[in-house]
């Protein structure tokens, strides 16, 4: 056989030697691909690689949602958001951007091959800004260019100031069925460090609605490895936080981004 097509057989065996295998269980999936031998390899059809893969991978889908805008910008935060100038809504009127996010998924819902959806995140930014209208549309193009599945979930992020929390209910009404709050912290002196813009108060009474709105589908989050905080204090703010939440709460370690105000605070040895 000529070396040429030697070269083009192994290409060939080593095109199809990696396939999709799917393992379902009773209350998760999981996918991973494994290498097959060269008797599996006669068995493997040599048409386009996502023939092999089942069609709930190809077909059943998440959506992510991404709402830009911030009332403000926390001090640890370098995630690419977008801060309405004082006095002003936002830079682009309501109507406008829902719109185009609507535009934006039919895109990409189109040029999918998913017909059902089983989960919706909203995440930002922050989200809970928006109107509520913005979370009916998303979900109506949905159902009109494919579906969602009968026990969807629909997550909304939000932070806990008062306005947020008394949109809530709107929310729910309209479809969100789970909330993540970002809390952060339970000490005002952390709360005003990362600059974030709800009181200890007003965060536990947003996670008393939430619980009330959404039982069983609340998560709330934690930020660890703060300025001058000591695994004492830690643990009573966790005590405190596993009093009054519900069933989940994410703790993220703080990372010191470049470029953000708490990045430039530590290195200058500023007080925190």
């Amino acid at each position: 056989m000529p070396s040429c097509s030697k070269d083009f057989l192994w290409m060939k065996l080593l095109h199809n030697a990696w396939k999709w295998h799917y393992i379902k269980g009773a209350s998760s999936s999981t996918r991973h691909i494994s290498l097959l031998n060269s008797d599996d390899l006669t068995k493997l059809d040599h048409g386009p690689l996502h023939a092999t893969l089942p069609d709930s991978y190809l077909n059943t889908g998440s959506v992510y949602v991404h709402w830009p805008y911030c009332r403000q910008r926390c001090s640890y935060c370098n995630f690419v958001k977008f801060i309405p100038h004082p006095n002003s809504h936002w830079t682009v009127e309501n109507n406008t951007l829902e719109n185009f996010i609507v535009k934006e998924l039919q895109h990409n819902l189109r040029h999918s091959h998913i017909s059902s959806v089983h989960s919706v995140f909203f995440g930002g930014g922050t989200p809970s800004l928006a109107r509520p209208q913005m979370v009916e549309k998303v979900l109506k193009t949905i159902q009109e260019m494919c579906s969602l599945e009968e026990n969807v979930e629909i997550t909304l992020e939000g932070n806990p100031t008062s306005l947020e929390t008394n949109k809530l209910k709107d929310f729910k009404a309209v479809g969100v069925n789970r909330v993540s709050i970002g809390v952060q912290a339970l000490d005002a002196a952390s709360l005003r460090l990362l600059n974030r813009d709800h009181s200890v108060q007003e965060a536990l009474h947003c996670i008393s609605i939430a619980k009330q709105l959404f039982p069983g589908r609340l998560s709330v989050d934690l930020i660890f490895g703060r300025p001058n905080q000591t695994t004492e204090s830690w643990e009573r703010e966790l005590e405190n936080m596993l009093t009054v939440c519900d069933n989940h709460i994410s703790l993220y370690q703080l990372t010191l981004e470049r470029g953000t105000k708490l990045f430039h605070q530590v290195q200058s040895g500023a007080d925190c």
